[in-house]
């Protein structure tokens, strides 16, 4: 769907469609957040790696300028989603999806790998050492190959 949140909820409104799906966080900053009519459970929707992180570019020598904006927990979910997709052998092309949160001091990692059409997928999930990100995901990725992911990625590469 193309246009901007006014666009794609005025379609929905006008009975375009029957159902959208919005960023909370976006809906969040036009303070529109009460518009959200159900929530998507992460370890049901796995997003994409990385969803929600925001890159910096600096020029040579800004290295300063991005440690002081840096999120360290931020860091450290990237880091292991990073690493479950990095170790599956994946593509941005590959359906698959990882996503993590911090909570008590430990971290979460979730993933979802799955054929196109949804006919067939494997999810698993992790908690570990937050000071460990990398290995957590790395882990997390080979329980989801020992059960069968590299198979179904491959099928999904040929689908």
């Amino acid at each position: 769907m193309r246009g901007n949140v006014d666009t794609r909820l005025r379609k929905l409104t006008e009975g375009g469609y029957e159902a959208i799906v919005l960023a909370l966080a976006g809906l969040r900053r036009l303070g529109r957040a009460s518009e959200a009519q159900a929530l998507l459970d992460v370890r049901r929707f796995v997003p994409a790696p990385g969803q929600g992180m925001l890159a910096l570019e600096t020029r040579t020598g800004e290295a300063r300028t991005v440690s002081v904006l840096e999120h360290a927990p931020s860091r450290v979910r990237l880091d292991c989603e990073r690493a479950v997709v990095a170790r599956l052998g994946t593509s941005c092309h590959t359906p698959v999806g990882a996503s993590s949160e911090i909570a008590d001091g430990t971290l979460t990692v979730f993933a979802y790998v799955g054929l196109p059409d949804g006919s067939e997928w494997i999810t698993d999930s992790v908690t570990g050492d937050r000071g460990d990100p990398i290995g957590l995901g790395v882990a997390l990725a080979e329980r989801m190959l020992a059960a069968g992911a590299e198979d179904v990625l491959r099928r999904a590469e040929t689908t």
